[in-house]
């Protein structure tokens, strides 16, 4: 089967000859020998490679026949220098994919959104201060060490109230629990999955649709509602089989019966990197009346600072005015004030479109530097490359191809000579070439 680049070399090359006869026969009718009409003919056509590749570059597709004889012409190579080839793809494949692998890393962790509507509206809530604040017996959250301030994100429900009712039609708040393993069955399979539990309005500030059923909303938030959940996507895939009917079915969660509100949608994959959140319930559901200590539950508690919270701004209301309200009305949820006004806790926000947490801030300056040698790794995998070149070029320059180029080079490129000239060329090349006895240039010294 013949290609069409080979169909159109071959009609070139007729096309030469034609050409090439038809100067040959009218140099013959003015008188000259048929050797020498062939040889004046020669001199008058030109060079034929050289036609050649003028023509080729006339063609619609003179692109794709380069670079397929520039792939040709580099697999011959790298067959003929078997241990160079490997040495080159093995010092790529790891720098490569070192690269990759580190470059995704800082993707997630450093530049990736959060899969949400509008998420540079999204702020993390934290306080910061001299250490534990006074007014809280027990805490759940996390904590960090910034400029020699304790920083923290944990609040009590009571706190996470007075911001609500205080930023009522200028930013939306909602609360969420640490993620922590859960005991649950359904339809007779039984297993463990990751719970959080989050405020009635947790979906609604993230604006997160459901992909089948209804999201939690305040109505559920309540001791006295009806048992309800919302599962995440890929939990409704593992653990419920993609069922369709799986809304309005029972989910029980460590030994109590819970309604399948919802499926959230494909997109949302939870509120930072690696967020393995599976099913959320409503704060009062989780934190039922039989948790209950001293006739308190932990919500009811305003020394137990477990909460974590989230906002999101609304129209013109800036981060800074969001900031100064919620400081000044944050003492208010307080049980008693410190005794030192100096460790006073303080409002801080921080920008929440990539994801809440400190994962950030801990990870940030390690990825950077492991992104610095990674590049560094890279840069040596090229250079190595390059030596094995130079290293191949100066073996070839020392069995003598550079001879044997400008040997060419001189038949080939030099002019052609009419009478005693051109013979003298030609003797002194078959002269040099006789101690090489090199079939390839003997060859085209003779054409």
């Amino acid at each position: 089967m013949n290609f069409s680049w080979k169909r159109a070399e071959s009609e070139l090359d007729r096309e030469i000859a034609d050409h090439l006869r038809q100067l040959t026969a009218e140099y013959e009718r003015q008188g000259y020998a048929p050797e020498e009409a062939k040889r004046l003919a020669k001199r008058e056509f030109g060079g034929g490679e050289q036609i050649k590749e003028r023509c080729r570059d006339e063609r619609r597709f003179a692109w794709a026949n380069g670079l397929r004889q520039d792939i040709v012409f580099g697999w011959r190579m790298m067959r003929r220098t078997p241990v160079v080839t490997a040495a080159a793809v093995l010092s790529l494949a790891l720098a490569i994919g070192a690269s990759t692998a580190i470059v995704s890393i800082m993707d997630v962790v450093m530049w990736h959104d959060l899969p949400l509507p509008d998420p540079q509206q999204i702020v993390n809530v934290n306080w910061r201060g001299h250490g534990f604040p006074e007014m809280a017996d027990s805490a759940s959250g996390s904590a960090d060490r910034d400029q020699g301030w304790y920083v923290a994100d944990f609040f009590s429900y009571n706190g996470f109230q007075v911001f609500q009712q205080r930023l009522a039609g200028k930013a939306s708040v909602a609360a969420f629990a640490h993620e922590q393993d859960a005991s649950v069955s359904f339809s007779g399979e039984a297993g463990i999955a990751h719970e959080r539990l989050v405020s009635g309005n947790f979906f609604s500030t993230l604006k997160i649709k459901p992909e089948m059923g209804r999201l939690l909303s305040n109505m559920d938030d309540r001791y006295a509602a009806a048992p309800a959940v919302c599962v995440s996507h890929a939990y409704w895939v593992k653990a419920l089989h993609s069922a369709p009917q799986a809304t309005g079915k029972t989910l029980t969660i460590n030994n109590r019966e819970y309604t399948i509100a919802g499926v959230l949608e494909r997109s949302f994959s939870g509120l930072f990197p690696g967020d393995l959140s599976e099913i959320y319930v409503p704060l009062h559901q989780g934190f039922s009346a039989g948790d209950s200590i001293k006739g308190k539950t932990p919500l009811d508690d305003e020394r137990n600072w477990g909460l974590q919270l989230i906002a999101r701004r609304e129209g013109d209301f800036s981060e800074r005015q969001m900031q100064a309200t919620m400081d000044t009305v944050f003492p208010s949820s307080w049980s008693r004030q410190p005794k030192d006004a100096a460790n006073t806790p303080h409002v801080l926000l921080n920008e929440g479109r990539r994801g809440l947490g400190f994962l950030r801030e801990n990870f940030r300056n390690p990825l950077l530097v492991l992104g610095g040698l990674v590049g560094l790794l890279l840069l040596i995998a090229c250079t190595n490359i390059a030596n094995l070149l130079l290293s191949r070029g100066a073996a070839r320059q020392r069995s003598g191809y550079p001879h044997l180029s400008r040997l060419r080079a001189s038949a080939f490129d030099a002019p052609v000579f009419d009478g005693e000239r051109s013979a003298g060329l030609v003797w002194r090349n078959r002269q040099h070439c006789r101690g090489l006895r090199h079939p390839r240039v003997i060859r085209s010294v003779r054409d």
